[in-house]
């Protein structure tokens, strides 16, 4: 996934109110919130100051779109937010993942990084629902000199580690919600470094959202990583089918 080359790490946050986007999505209302399926909450001792916040971590398919309702660049995160009534965050970086931290030649974060700063930790904590995107940027990562591919047991090292970090803090938690999507560019790696995310997400007491084939050549962008409108909109579509997510804010 590209972008900008800088030279100190930074981080590509959002934090504003979502609006509606009726037309796909319809917004829930204030007793659907609270229906559905009992869900994992975090110690009655946190604050609730993000509790209504929908806190994403993710990559540049995160990273590369909005909060503007009806736009075609609107990220997933942002229909999400709207349709569970949700004020929407993110923390993400163009090509971060579990191995590999984002930005050009691994100058930012990977996400155990981006999670260990203070400030994010504490949204994890707090946030109603956290949705954890990525894992497509975990076929290969900077090493001196160049670039090294990412063995399987590199990656499982990895992923199992961020998941532990993340029940650290969270708990077993139906909220935290773990998903990969994935263009139909590079299948082969997509059906090698699903199962890894899925399996480590699942012991760890987490909602995984299998989003394989979701993705399609209509749904994605001239690059055949990013979704298009389109894919976006079936992908918050795809977290609220398989998902708690209504249920985790109130």
């Amino acid at each position: 996934m590209s972008a900008l080359a800088i030279s100190v790490p930074s981080v590509v946050v959002t934090w504003s109110s979502a609006a509606s986007d009726s037309e796909e999505i319809a917004p829930v209302s204030a007793s659907a919130k609270h229906s559905g399926p009992t869900v994992a909450r975090r110690d009655a001792q946190v604050s609730q100051r993000g509790a209504n916040t929908l806190l994403v971590i993710g990559d540049s398919i995160t990273s590369r779109f909005n909060d503007k309702r009806g736009a075609k660049n609107q990220g997933f995160w942002s229909i999400l937010a709207d349709s569970v009534g949700a004020k929407p965050k993110t923390y993400a970086q163009g090509g971060a993942g579990f191995v590999n931290p984002g930005l050009v030649r691994c100058k930012g974060y990977n996400f155990s990084q981006q999670v260990a700063r203070p400030a994010v930790r504490e949204m994890v904590i707090a946030a109603g629902a956290l949705v954890i995107e990525g894992g497509r940027n975990d076929t290969r990562t900077c090493v001196k000199g160049g670039y090294a591919d990412v063995s399987n047991a590199k990656l499982k090292r990895a992923v199992n580690s961020f998941m532990r970090q993340i029940r650290a803090l969270r708990g077993r938690d139906d909220c935290t919600i773990v998903l990969l999507p994935w263009g139909p560019r590079g299948e082969e790696n997509r059906d090698r470094i699903t199962p890894i995310i899925r399996k480590a997400a699942r012991k760890q007491g987490f909602t995984f959202v299998n989003t394989m084939g979701l993705i399609t050549k209509q749904r994605a962008l001239a690059d055949k990583v990013h979704p298009n409108r389109a894919g976006n909109v079936a992908l918050s579509k795809r977290i609220l089918a398989k998902s708690f997510a209504r249920a985790c804010f109130y």
